[in-house]
């Protein structure tokens, strides 16, 4: 990454439920979904442009959704698979989440 904000613009495409929901026709499935991390790449996700205000919303909600996260309880009794989904399901209670998803389904859906 070039900049923090194209580190963090990244991770808010790559995490949004809309990139999740985009992606799923292009994975194989078995018991579930599969090979994420091959197909995301096919989804028409531009290159960071600091001039582009969207890119620039998604970078700094992503660091808003980096601190709602850094202070969730997480129950070490819990699987790492179980936590995580408890986490998704947390931001999409948040209006920073929310933005997150609607945005990034605008710029690539």
């Amino acid at each position: 990454m070039r900049s923090e904000d194209e580190a963090n613009y990244l991770s808010g495409v790559l995490n949004a439920p809309a990139t999740t929901d985009l992606t799923r026709p292009l994975m194989s499935y078995g018991k579930d979904e599969r090979d994420i991390h091959k197909h995301v790449w096919e989804l028409p996700i531009p290159e960071f442009d600091p001039a582009d205000p969207s890119h620039r919303r998604i970078a700094q909600l992503s660091a808003d959704c980096e601190l709602l996260v850094a202070n969730f309880a997480i129950d070490p009794d819990l699987h790492f698979a179980a936590s995580r989904r408890r986490i998704r399901e947390y931001l999409q209670t948040t209006d920073s989440g929310r933005e997150i998803s609607e945005l990034v389904f605008e710029m690539i859906g």
